[in-house]
């Protein structure tokens, strides 16, 4: 059982890293190149059908199922009602609402939810660490 704890740990870092990884890069390189050259709107229409968007959707929806099943399998059903649990599903929750707003592909002009969409990142980040402080 301590095996599975390990793989599913390091499945979730890695996809996580991917994850995190491709969102600074397109924050902070890529959409602003776009931006100045005048060719935002066309590649984000594009991108609706490119295989790198499957490739990052497929590490956002690892990123979310390998952490509930870490979760599930390092003994949360039982500590549910404690802060630990309350932290993990709080942090499931808030996984579920990104995955569910990067999948759908929105347009950049709402502005809104992507601003919540990239603020999620820091709450799951401070979820998780509050899992630790109460485990």
């Amino acid at each position: 059982m301590i095996y599975v704890n390990y793989i599913l740990q390091y499945a979730h870092v890695v996809c996580a890293a991917f994850w995190f990884g491709t969102v600074l890069y397109t924050e902070i390189v890529l959409w602003p190149q776009l931006r100045r050259m005048g060719d935002l709107q066309r590649v984000q229409a594009e991108l609706r059908h490119i295989e790198v968007r499957r490739i990052v959707g497929l590490f956002i929806v690892g990123t979310i199922v390998t952490g509930v099943a870490r979760g599930v399998a390092n003994g949360l059903l039982p500590r549910l009602y404690t802060p630990y649990g309350v932290c993990f599903v709080a942090g499931a929750l808030v996984g579920i609402w990104m995955m569910t707003w990067w999948l759908c592909f929105p347009p950049r002009s709402m502005t809104l939810g992507w601003r919540t969409f990239y603020s999620s990142f820091w709450v799951v980040l401070a979820l998780m660490f509050g899992m630790r402080f109460t485990a």
